[in-house]
């Protein structure tokens, strides 16, 4: 497999991961735990529309609603987490490869390296296209369903790049909320046996994962972002307690308030049209109560 095939599969599963990842704790009902698609009002702007996304090419997710599709093409805007470029896939290439002496079957050892490589088999990866990849690529890899990830990788759009592409047809500007390198960032400070309990953590989810990404999309197409995040903080067990926490911290916290501070000039223009991973919405620190907080009244509408 070639290294541009390998990164883009890789690239779109971290997409599909980063829509999935839920809050700690996320058992009890949350503030705006029910809704995908909100009305955004304030600073005296005409009002703009936020779409939580499930970042997947199942149909039933493409197929827009009349309210979501409407605020589209009526859209001044649109902003994603990450505007999808060759250059940003060339990023993720560079981000996810090990640049040290040590290759990664060096880095996990061979007994759990080798259960990595049978379970990438799924995924029409080969032995020797892990070798020089980091840990957490793997863990990225392995968080989706392998149908998932490679009809992504042969072409057919996820949510979030079928937004970005009809914005783009349709002659709007599009924004991105965060960088590459922003994102990545994060798993640069993990150490060695935190990467190796990313790595253990993903093969136990791997196992019944396609079981796992349904039934979380069942939650989304309901709407239910209470059911979701409680559904993924009951399955996805990282065992290490300081770790979930820092993920907490570092994947979700930290950059909800990026969104937020990065989506302003496009909601100060107003009829902006927003789309982030719908785990990023709901909770004290999720994106639709910082909003608030800045002032803005959000209305739910589906």
């Amino acid at each position: 497999m070639s290294t541009g095939l390998l990164s883009r599969r890789l690239g779109l599963a971290l997409a599909l991961l980063l829509s999935s990842l839920a809050p700690a704790g996320a058992a009890e009902p949350m503030l705006h735990g029910q809704g995908i698609f909100w009305r955004v009002e304030g600073k005296g702007a005409k009002p703009s529309h936020l779409l939580g996304t499930f970042h997947t090419a199942d149909q039933r997710v493409l197929d827009l609603t009349a309210e979501i599709g409407d605020a589209l093409k009526a859209a001044s805007s649109v902003t994603l987490e990450r505007v999808m470029t060759y250059e940003d896939g060339l990023r993720v290439q560079d981000a996810m490869a090990l640049t040290g002496r040590r290759n990664l079957r060096q880095i996990l050892g061979k007994k759990l390296f080798n259960e990595v490589a049978l379970a990438a088999r799924a995924y029409r990866i080969r032995p020797a296209d892990l070798l020089g990849l980091k840990p957490w690529a793997i863990y990225m890899l392995l968080g989706s369903p392998p149908g998932e990830a490679i009809r992504q990788g042969m072409g057919t759009p996820f949510l979030d790049y079928m937004l970005q592409q009809a914005a783009e047809q349709m002659g709007k500007p599009v924004y991105g909320l965060e960088r590459v390198e922003e994102v990545f960032g994060f798993f640069n400070d993990l150490t060695r046996a935190q990467e190796i309990a990313l790595v253990e953590s993903a093969l136990r989810f791997n196992y019944y994962v396609d079981n796992h990404f349904y039934k979380a999309l069942r939650y989304y197409l309901r709407a239910d972002m209470d059911g979701l995040m409680a559904y993924f903080d009951r399955e996805f067990d990282m065992k290490d307690e300081s770790l979930a926490a820092l993920f907490q911290a570092r994947f979700i916290d930290e950059r909800n308030a990026v969104m937020v501070r990065n989506m302003q000039k496009q909601l100060r223009t107003g009829r902006a049209f927003v789309a982030v991973g719908a785990a990023h919405l709901p909770g004290e620190k999720g994106v639709l109560h910082l909003l608030e907080k800045r002032g803005y009244k959000v209305t739910r509408i589906y």
